[in-house]
């Protein structure tokens, strides 16, 4: 697991915003949600309380309007003599039509005042029942009745719901204006939709249920008819005596959670129930958890993409800048930032292509010093050129000019000039035919030397011919093998130049059968060949050449020289994987190998540049 402290630095920045954002986030989400759940209930519970006192009001002045009405009935003179007489017992006919007429034409008065009445009776105490009855309603007053009726003194009373009619009685005892005695009953009946119709739309009703029952929970009024004058047991266990005044509760009914409130109306008589599911409520807060939930997860991810956008416009210059440092970590100086702020990173970047610009300049200076240094080295590797062959030629031609008089020397000073040509000239890269050209001016030049005492095989594949080759580097090493090969041999000598292809470089071979070298002298040459890079190429050293000193003794001058001269012009020209090397046996010959790249064109600077 990568540690904290380990991480890149983009994804320390991301971590950081999310962790300081969404932490916050989602700490106001919580605490938002329960404190909106809390008074979301609040609300809903207060609204509720402000739905029923309201409707249980207009309740209340539509009972009291029939209480009103009630109440002018029972101390109507007309009625109440009525009732006098009818208690005393009439048996004449005509008084009785009389009375009965007499009541009637007073009930027929009050009924239309007030349309939601279904029907309005008067009792004598004798039994005699007098009615207005324009709907069909059930007559009669049980005794019951009566019996609450008369413990009220003539206050209104309010019997509950009839279903079969669905009618609301309310009833009084009619006691005597002149001295209190009882003189009757009186019943009104009012339709239950007249109630009804006062809650039905109000908003608890179509997101719940309202009913208005007594203190004994016998329903009086609600939507579902059937139900009236049943009783809801579950929820009347769940109101208390205590709660019948603006309570506000949860009780189980059915199996099911709900809020119930009630408030109580009709001078305590009823109460009005308000019956709320929970899951009605509970909609509401999972709609509220959905909007915290949506509003947090906006937040979350505005604050991911913001944590990205803010992460990667930080993070991406230091990764550009740490990538061009791994750049110029492994030697590739021709790089740049282009900064894109004024910050810090973008001073930074600037700083670091201004030292990127002096490291190139440096190196630069340097490589011009040791082209120049290497240049200087070439030519005096050049002017070292052994030239005692010259002066052997010039000696001979003199001994044969002063001996005899022969056309051979004509031949003699002509190859001698050719060669002197080719050497003097200004260029310094030649095709290999040309230079086997010189090399042939060369031989010819030693066989009038040595006579049939030296022979040569020359045998260079064709498909070579056109590869350019530094100017004189097989002349130095065939007079080595004549010189210290061949000249020392009592007998005959052969000399063998062969080229060719291998892997894509050109091989030229100059083997002679002469007396040879010790082994530790050709290990010694080869290991001046490789130091020589090493020591000034490779490892930084300086360039200065001074063969005497890489030679070590004076008898061995001639027998180094050439050779070191080819090999270090070579190498600066091809570097160090290029050069020659050289292989001899005591009494059997020496080997000499030189390798160079295949081109068909000279290098751009002549030097070999390696950093």
């Amino acid at each position: 697991m990568i540690r904290f402290r380990d991480m890149p630095i983009r994804n320390k920045l991301i971590i950081s915003f999310l962790a300081l954002i969404i932490l916050p986030v989602v700490t106001i989400g919580i605490f938002s949600f329960y404190t909106s759940q809390r008074l979301l209930k609040q609300k809903t519970e207060q609204y509720t309380n402000d739905i029923l006192m309201e409707t249980g009001e207009n309740v209340d002045v539509k009972l009291r309007e029939i209480e009103r009405i009630s109440f002018q009935i029972v101390s109507n003179m007309t009625i109440q003599d009525a009732l006098k007489k009818a208690n005393m017992g009439i048996k004449d006919e005509y008084e009785k039509i009389f009375v009965e007429r007499a009541i009637d034409s007073q009930l027929k008065g009050f009924v239309p005042l007030y349309l939601d009445i279904a029907a309005v009776q008067v009792v004598s105490l004798s039994g005699t029942v007098y009615y207005v009855n324009p709907g069909s309603v059930t007559i009669g007053i049980s005794d019951s009745e009566k019996r609450i009726m008369e413990e009220h003194k003539g206050g209104a009373v309010w019997f509950g719901t009839n279903p079969s009619s669905q009618t609301i009685r309310v009833g009084r005892a009619i006691n005597s204006i002149v001295n209190q005695e009882l003189i009757g009953y009186e019943i009104i009946q009012i339709r239950e939709s007249s109630v009804h119709d006062i809650y039905r739309r109000t908003d608890l009703f179509k997101s719940g249920d309202i009913l208005i029952t007594d203190l004994d929970g016998r329903i009086i009024s609600h939507k579902d008819k059937s139900k009236l004058d049943e009783f809801i047991g579950d929820v009347a266990a769940g109101l208390t005596k205590d709660s019948i005044y603006n309570s506000f509760t949860t009780v189980g009914i059915d199996g099911t959670s709900n809020y119930v409130a009630s408030r109580s109306i009709n001078n305590g008589q009823w109460r009005m129930i308000a019956i709320i599911p929970t899951e009605q409520y509970e909609r509401d807060i999972i709609l509220l958890r959905y909007w915290i939930l949506g509003i947090c997860g906006a937040c979350c991810i505005m604050s991911l993409l913001l944590s990205l956008r803010i992460s990667d416009s930080i993070s991406r210059p230091l990764r550009n800048l740490s990538e061009m440092m791994n750049k110029v970590g492994k030697g590739n100086f021709d790089v740049s930032i282009q900064p894109y702020t004024n910050d810090e990173v973008g001073v930074l970047s600037e700083h670091f292509n201004k030292m990127v610009r002096q490291v190139q300049k440096l190196i630069q200076e340097v490589y011009q010093e040791q082209y120049l240094k290497q240049k200087a080295e070439l030519k005096s590797l050049r002017a070292q050129i052994n030239p005692h062959f010259l002066y052997n030629t010039l000696e001979s031609i003199n001994w044969m000019a002063r001996t005899r008089n022969v056309p051979e020397i004509g031949d003699m000073v002509k190859a001698l000039g050719d060669l002197m040509r080719a050497s003097i000239s200004g260029d310094d890269f030649v095709t290999l035919n040309d230079e086997i050209t010189n090399i042939t001016n060369y031989l010819k030049i030693q066989k009038f030397r040595y006579g049939d005492r030296l022979g040569v095989c020359i045998g260079i594949s064709p498909d070579i011919g056109q590869i350019i080759v530094p100017k004189l580097i097989l002349q130095p090493i065939v007079e080595n093998s004549i010189v210290h090969g061949l000249e020392e041999k009592l007998e005959d000598g052969h000399i063998k130049i062969s080229g060719k292809l291998e892997n894509g470089d050109v091989v030229i071979m100059i083997c002679d059968d002469g007396v040879g070298m010790e082994k530790e002298k050709a290990d010694h040459l080869n290991r001046l060949f490789s130091e020589y890079h090493e020591g000034t190429r490779v490892s930084g050293g300086s360039a200065k050449v001074d063969i005497r000193k890489d030679i070590g003794s004076k008898d061995d001058m001639h027998t180094h020289i050439g050779l070191i001269n080819v090999d270090r012009r070579i190498k600066m020209y091809y570097g160090a994987s290029y050069g020659l090397s050289i292989s001899s046996v005591i009494g059997e010959g020496t080997s000499v190998k030189a390798v160079l790249p295949a081109r068909t064109s000279a290098p751009e600077t002549g030097l070999h540049n390696k950093s």
